[in-house]
């Protein structure tokens, strides 16, 4: 009886828990099985490192790039526990993208880019908490990309370019320093710091009546008719604006331009020694352009009276008109645009009206700040 006792505390004294056992050169062969038959089937560490690395009896580092392997990814990848880079770009796999990689919990970088694969994106690669990289970018995947992306804080290259992806970018990816989404049917409204020209790229997506496609971009229809206005006013416009060489500026041709969810922000024609060589009268249509915030048409031929409607740009933090030749008086209303630093710290050599032959008396707003102009042509009134 006691020796029974003692066999069976000594049994319980070794019980352990169960050693999990991989095999992760099945899964590499699995892989390397679905290529064309020319591949000669080989260990991880057969293999040279740029293909696979082998540490500690498992694999960290797998990439099988343009090998001609076919087939969908097969669901045993995610036994790969260890991978820190997983590449199985530029093949001909179909098919969805497994759920069980979102098991492979150590990867910094995973490329799927230049495949056939289809579906969405698993709501697993939300726990892949360290990737930096992910690129699935030239397959025909769809649907919207998942909020569960938006875990993911070390991501920094996020591709998804040429798929058919729709929905809303999640606003998450906002900070990722290397982004790119052209290509795809993103339609909808878009995060405020995406939608903009360069980082949507081209969408093919059907524009709204008020909006017109260029580019596979939608622009507002009254924002580019303004800048229409202010090219056809030009008597001799700066032509080396003409960057598609047709002849004519074209709207999105005329000096340097920020457009932003489909409204023109920012307008600056002057920059180093050129400008546009505007002249004319500035449009009183100019006052629709109400998501403008930054306006410098400095330096140009300018002529005629500065615009009532100038008062309903109420977005404006930077306006410099100086160097034209702008008369008549000063709108009132300019002392609406309360996000203008009519302050003290302006001086004649700063401010943003000079030397132009703007007449007195000048709104209160500007009084002080409003610089050197030519009044010989004003008519008779309190001195500036």
């Amino acid at each position: 009886m006691k020796i029974s006792l003692i066999f069976i505390l000594l049994m319980a004294a070794c019980t352990t828990e169960p050693v999990e056992i991989h095999d992760d050169n099945a899964v590499l062969h699995t892989l390397l099985n679905m290529g064309t038959g020319t591949i000669e089937i080989k260990d991880c560490v057969d293999l040279p490192d740029s293909i696979c690395v082998w540490e500690d009896g498992r694999i960290t580092l797998l990439n099988l790039f343009n090998m001609e392997l076919n087939g969908t990814i097969p669901d045993a990848i995610g036994n790969l526990t260890e991978l820190k880079q997983l590449g199985l770009k530029s093949n001909n796999f179909n098919g969805g993208i497994p759920e069980s990689i979102g098991e492979l919990t150590n990867l910094t970088q995973l490329s799927l880019s230049n495949n056939l694969l289809s579906g969405s994106l698993p709501e697993s690669l939300g726990n892949l908490s360290i990737l930096n990289l992910l690129d699935v970018s030239n397959n025909n995947l769809e649907s919207s990309i998942p909020s569960t992306i938006g875990n993911l804080s070390e991501l920094n290259t996020f591709l998804v370019n040429s798929n058919n992806f729709l929905g809303s970018i999640p606003e998450s990816l906002c900070d990722i320093g290397n982004l790119d989404v052209s290509n795809n049917q993103f339609c909808e409204s878009q995060p405020y710091c995406i939608d903009t020209p360069e980082l949507m790229g081209y969408q093919s997506c059907e524009c709204s009546t008020n909006e017109e496609g260029i580019n596979g971009y939608c622009y507002s229809q009254t924002d580019l008719t303004i800048l229409s206005e202010i090219i056809s006013n030009a008597d001799s416009i700066n032509m080396n604006l003409d960057i598609d060489s047709s002849g004519i500026v074209d709207p999105l041709e005329l000096g340097i331009q920020k457009w932003n969810s489909g409204r023109l922000k920012q307008l600056n024609c002057y920059w180093e020694a050129e400008n546009c060589n505007l002249s004319g009268s500035i449009p009183e249509s100019i006052g629709n352009l109400t998501e403008l915030t930054n306006l410098d048409l400095q330096n140009n031929k300018l002529t005629g009276e500065l615009p009532e409607s100038i008062s309903n740009l109420t977005n404006l933090t930077n306006l410099n008109i100086s160097e034209n030749q702008l008369e008549g008086v000063i709108p009132e209303g300019i002392c609406n645009l309360s996000n203008l630093l009519w302050d003290s710290t302006f001086s004649t050599t700063s401010s943003t009206l000079f030397n132009n032959q703007l007449c007195p008396p000048y709104p209160e707003c500007i009084k002080l700040y409003v610089g050197e102009q030519d009044t010989s042509n004003c008519p008779e009134s309190e001195s500036p």
